[in-house]
C-alpha cells in the first residue's frame, strides 16, 4: 500500500493542490469572477469549494507530508519491504528516495500556494487581475527554478549513488531542469512585456542547448563507465 501510494505522490499532490489554482473569468472586470482551474463551472469563493479547500488541506497533510515522511521511516530500516528503492543508493542515504518525494511536493505543491499567495498580494497592491496573474506565474518558474538548483547542487555534493555513472546522470537530470525552467521564465517574461519577437529566438536557444547536452552525454558517460570498470580492476588486481 506504501509502495501504491509513493508511486503516484507526484499525480496525487497536482490534484489536491489543484484545489488552490484559481482562473478570472473577466480580468478586466472591476469585480471579477473566480473559477477553479480543474473545473470552470465551479465558484472559486462559493461556499461549497471552501469546504472543498477544508477536505484539500486534511488530504494534503495527511498524504502528500505523510507518505515521504513514512518512506524515509521505512528506507532507514535494512531489509524493508520497500528496501529495493535504495538499490544503487550509498547505505548512510538509503533514504534519498524519500528526499526526492520532497521535491515532489515542492515542486507541484508548495509552488501552487506561492503563486496564489504572491497573487493575492499584488492585487491587494493595486494590480491588475491580469498583472497579478501573469506575475504570480513568474514567481511560481523562479521558486521551482531555485528548488530544482538547490537539490541538484546537494545532490552533486553528497554523491548518494555509489556508482559514477549513475552519479553522472542523476546530477546532469537535476541541473538539466532548471536550464529549460530558465528559458520558459524567459519566454514567459518576454511574453507579460509585449515581447513577443523574443519567442523564436529564445526557443532556438533552448533547442540548441539541449542538443548539446545530448550530444556530450553518450561520450560522457562512456568515460565515466570506462573510468569506473579500470578503478574496480585495479583494486581486485
Amino acid at each position: 500500500a506504501l509502495l501504491a501510494a509513493y508511486v503516484l505522490l507526484p499525480a496525487a499532490t497536482t490534484v489536491i493542490f489543484s484545489a488552490w489554482s484559481f482562473e478570472p473569468i473577466d480580468s478586466e472586470a472591476v469585480e471579477p469572477t473566480y473559477v477553479l482551474r480543474a473545473d470552470v463551472s465551479v465558484d472559486y469563493y462559493g461556499s461549497a469549494h471552501q469546504r472543498h479547500l477544508v477536505f484539500a488541506g486534511t488530504a494534503g497533510a495527511a498524504y502528500a507530508v505523510a507518505v515521504p515522511a513514512l518512506v524515509f521511516a521505512v528506507l532507514r530500516r535494512p531489509g524493508s519491504p520497500l528496501s529495493f528503492l535504495a538499490d544503487g543508493y550509498a547505505g548512510w542515504v538509503r533514504w534519498w528516495e524519500a528526499l526526492e518525494a520532497v521535491r515532489q511536493l515542492m515542486l507541484a505543491g508548495i509552488a501552487v500556494v506561492l503563486g496564489l499567495w504572491f497573487r493575492s498580494a499584488l492585487e491587494a497592491r493595486g494590480a491588475t487581475v491580469a498583472q497579478a496573474t501573469a506575475y504570480a506565474s513568474a514567481a511560481q518558474i523562479v521558486f521551482a527554478i531555485a528548488v530544482q538548483v538547490c537539490f541538484g547542487y546537494l545532490a552533486s555534493n553528497v554523491r548518494p549513488l555509489e556508482s559514477d555513472v549513475h552519479h553522472l546522470v542523476h546530477t546532469a537530470c537535476h541541473l538539466a531542469l532548471p536550464l529549460v525552467q530558465t528559458f520558459g521564465l524567459a519566454n514567459h517574461l518576454a511574453s507579460v512585456l509585449g515581447e513577443d519577437l523574443l519567442a523564436g529566438p529564445l526557443g532556438a536557444m533552448m533547442i540548441a542547448a539541449m542538443a548539446a547536452a545530448l550530444a556530450l552525454a553518450p561520450p560522457a558517460l562512456a568515460f565515466s563507465a570506462f573510468r569506473e570498470r579500470a578503478r574496480t580492476v585495479l583494486r581486485d588486481a
